[in-house]
């Protein structure tokens, strides 16, 4: 199953903004890095296994890190943060966790 741009409803900006909006007071978080050497249903999986989000918001992030080169993938404490990064990078996904 490809995701083509096309396809992403215009939602996508509200989803990623209540993701923001509910890691406010998380002082942490994980960025995904668009990657070229994975496909799609790849990393949509792969976030699915490493955060407790639902697949809209996986593929909302998915795209989000395509078509920016960068995204929020999860906010939370330090712990949950290098616990999400360490998922994500076991295929080879580009994640880094920052501090707010």
């Amino acid at each position: 199953m490809a995701i083509l741009t096309e396809q992403v409803s215009p939602t996508i900006v509200k989803d990623i903004n209540s993701l923001v909006a509910r890691g406010n007071d998380a002082p942490w978080y994980v960025v995904l890095f668009n990657c070229n050497c994975h496909s799609a249903d790849e990393v949509v999986l792969q976030l699915l296994k490493a955060t407790d989000h639902s697949a809209k918001m996986c593929i909302n992030i998915m795209m989000e890190a395509h078509t920016h080169g960068r995204a929020v993938a999860y906010r939370g404490n330090e712990e949950m943060c290098n616990r999400c990064a360490i998922i994500l990078g076991s295929i080879g996904l580009r994640v880094e966790v920052e501090r707010k």
